[in-house]
């Protein structure tokens, strides 16, 4: 797992940093912000469209912030296709603050984007190198942008990826340990026949939440869920009668684009299968609450080294969709560092509604990572031996049976799968009503790192008659 250091936006690191990098990211801001609908992304023209620059892991790359002075009509205006905004590629406005401020700073636009529920318009740009061969030509050229009316704050383009653990078998970098165990060689013969999909025997995790108890009608149904993750395979059968709306936020970048199938990656699918996918249909496992409508972003990318990683930018599209949809909640297996940017975009997604659940991060602190622990930030993390000082939840997380691409399947272990379980467990107590999604959340109790979460037994304390005895 990669180690993100977090970089704080004191102008003497950031002047350090970027004299070495010699790129900057610039997003420009106005208030109050507005709720709108959708953001997109472009390449700059001189890029050609390819983004080989801007997501190298050997650059650092810097995220500034300008005033988006757009009228609300302007920004709402439709295009053809989608019901999306029109193309703003092709809006004279953004093209003319691009253009200014590139020419004032001799900077070259890499990239630039709005993120339209917090009226911002972001430039990706490069320093010169004319300004970076004077010892002193960077700092001066930063300390004349952070002085720019039109800049409300400059940030890293951090990097962010999925969760690992550790456990036997074999560890991969895409953030969660894979057991090579030989499926066809296990006993999963159906003792329990709550469903008949051919994996459910092998599905720890329905005994340990008292799942199994449940009548089968609770399955989440009416209850709306997004995940932000790597690509979902949704051609695998166990999500055909899955209602998933799938969207990319990374193929449309050119990220992978010579890959055959690139959306289709393995961390996505895991964590979707143990949501959504279908019960007794004869494939593989049974999804914990299969009738969800799920929206399904990728926003994080397999890269060549099998990692599985996301940055600031890819996050921040998938999360202005979030609060377009206004789902009940948002799943994050994913961390990082603390991101001015993205926590801006949590705060508006938790001001609407939205439960967030995220999977734990074992070495950053809760004010020093991504999401920051706040209200309406809910945290898991799966059992594991040693017990750690934190505020989470204690969900199945290790030897987890789940869906891969190509209609394969794996044991699986991380805290990604932990948050994938309590998504799923909200959002059955969202479909049984009465506020229990709320209670459960607000009791302290259950959190205890000595204890598992046991779904009858919380509900039992409303003389509730959804679990068979």
């Amino acid at each position: 797992m990669i180690r993100y250091k977090s970089v704080t936006l004191n102008l003497k690191k950031l002047k350090r940093i970027i004299y070495f990098s010699g790129v900057v990211i610039l997003c420009l801001a106005q208030l109050p912000f507005n709720l709108v609908r959708a953001s997109n992304f472009s390449f700059s023209e001189k890029q050609g469209g390819h983004s080989e620059s801007l997501f190298s892991e050997q650059v650092e790359q810097w995220v500034v912030v300008l005033n988006d002075t757009r009228s609300e009509r302007r920004k709402n205006a439709r295009g053809v296709g989608y019901g999306l905004p029109r193309n703003y590629r092709n809006d004279l406005a953004l093209k003319r603050i691009k253009k200014d401020f590139s020419e004032q700073y001799s900077l070259e636009v890499v990239a630039d984007w709005p993120i339209n529920s917090l009226s911002v318009y972001c430039l990706v740009v490069k320093l010169p190198d004319s300004i970076l061969k004077p010892k002193h030509g960077a700092n001066n050229l930063l300390k004349s942008i952070e002085k720019d009316p039109r800049v409300k704050w400059l940030q890293p383009l951090n990097q962010f990826e999925a969760l690992s653990s550790t456990s036997h078998g074999q560890t991969s970098n895409d953030g969660i340990t894979y057991d090579n165990s030989n499926l066809d060689e296990l006993d999963h013969s159906q003792s329990d026949t709550q469903f008949s999909d051919p994996y459910f025997n092998l599905q720890s995790s329905f005994a340990e939440l008292q799942l199994n108890q449940l009548a089968p009608q609770i399955d989440g149904r009416g209850v709306e869920v997004a995940i932000i993750d790597s690509g979902v395979d949704i051609t695998h059968k166990d999500f055909q009668g899955a209602s998933i709306n799938y969207q990319d936020f990374v193929g449309t970048l050119g990220i992978n684009s010579s890959e055959k199938n690139v959306s289709a990656e393995k961390h996505g699918t895991a964590v979707a299968s143990l949501i959504v996918a279908q019960r007794n249909n004869a494939e593989g496992i049974a999804g914990i609450a299969p009738s969800v409508k799920l929206y399904a972003y990728r926003s994080c990318w397999e890269n060549q080294k099998n990692k599985t990683i996301c940055n600031t930018l890819t996050l921040s599209l998938a999360l202005d969709k979030v609060f377009q949809v206004r789902p009940y909640l948002l799943n994050l297996s994913l961390s990082g560092p603390e991101d001015r940017l993205l926590e801006a975009l949590i705060d508006k997604i938790i001001s609407q509604g939205t439960k967030v659940v995220s999977a734990y991060d074992d070495k950053r602190g809760e004010h020093a990572r991504f999401p920051k622990s706040r209200v309406g930030v809910y945290y898991a993390r799966g059992i594991l031996q040693k017990s750690i000082q934190g505020n989470y939840f204690l969900l199945p997380g290790k030897d987890i049976i789940a869906a891969q691409p190509e209609n394969s399947y794996q044991f699986l272990s991380g805290n990604s799968l932990s948050s994938a379980h309590l998504t799923s467990v909200l959002a059955l107590l969202k479909q049984i009503g009465a506020g229990l999604s709320d209670e459960l959340l607000a009791f302290d109790l259950y959190a205890e790192k000595k204890n598992r979460l046991k779904l009858c037994d919380f509900l039992s304390q409303y003389n509730n008659s959804h679990c068979r005895l």
